[in-house]
């Protein structure tokens, strides 16, 4: 569109083709940013994805330290299984031996504390 033919528009036409424009204009920065918020919120979600069964897993094995009870130890982390993020874990008594582990591929060790 040439100057001219805005010019010689209505000005009925100019508004409604600014508001138009505005009007398209803020709905892509609208839609930017919740793009933007979205891939922020997507890159936290991993962590906190994880942090829950670490926090559960820490909940359930207070006791299962204080009563040495190796047993349980491993009732506590099979419930790791339902995480495939979550290759391994440990829980260590408090002079620092190894009660129980999980691996879910096999062969592996417990890492040393």
């Amino acid at each position: 569109m040439s100057t001219k033919q805005f010019i010689d528009m209505s000005v009925r036409r100019k508004l409604t083709a600014m508001l138009t424009i505005t009007m398209s204009a803020a709905l892509l920065m609208i839609a930017l940013a919740f793009i933007a918020c979205d891939h922020r919120s997507s890159q936290h979600d991993p962590i906190d994805h994880l942090a829950t069964p670490g926090k559960i897993v820490a909940d359930n094995s207070g006791a299962v330290v204080a009563f040495n009870d190796s047993k349980l130890a491993e009732e506590v982390l099979t419930t790791l299984r339902d995480e495939p993020e979550i290759q391994s874990s440990c829980i260590y008594d408090q002079s620092r031996r190894l009660l129980a582990q999980y691996h879910r591929g096999a062969g592996q060790s417990a890492p040393g504390y």
